[in-house]
């Protein structure tokens, strides 16, 4: 009678544990691209609100102290992040007449990946 251990194939055990690091494996690869697609949208939000921001104040540069209030804010959110805003903000506020420098800040606020509220604030001083 010839022995059953001598025969050549896969048993029950085997092939389960190779489906379980197979499936193992293709669960790891979805986590690392899901992961990888959510590091690139907040890398292009980040990106996108720093042009907002260098927009800003590249407008402020050419602004005076006194005129920084009429800066039209609506002109620099950018349509590619969601529920953004803009805002700048001067310390001291308000500018006097006799202040001869101010320090400036512009704030980009958005809704980054998965509803996390996002902002990017960039600052420079401003003087007469």
């Amino acid at each position: 009678m010839r022995q059953l251990s001598s025969q050549r194939g896969l048993t029950l055990i085997e092939l389960m544990i190779s489906m379980g690091i197979l499936l193992i494996t293709v669960l790891l690869a979805f986590y690392v691209l899901t992961t990888s697609q959510q590091m690139a949208e907040h890398a292009r939000g980040r990106l996108s609100a720093l042009n907002a921001a260098r927009s800003v104040m590249e407008a402020i540069k050419d602004t005076s102290i006194d005129g920084i209030a009429e800066i039209v804010l609506a002109d620099f959110v950018p349509d590619e992040l969601q529920n953004a805003a803009v805002t700048i903000a001067t310390n001291p506020t308000p500018v006097a007449a006799d202040d001869p420098i101010a320090t400036v800040t512009v704030t980009v606020a958005w809704t980054g990946p998965n509803n996390r509220d996002m902002a990017l604030a960039i600052s420079t001083m401003k003087s007469r």
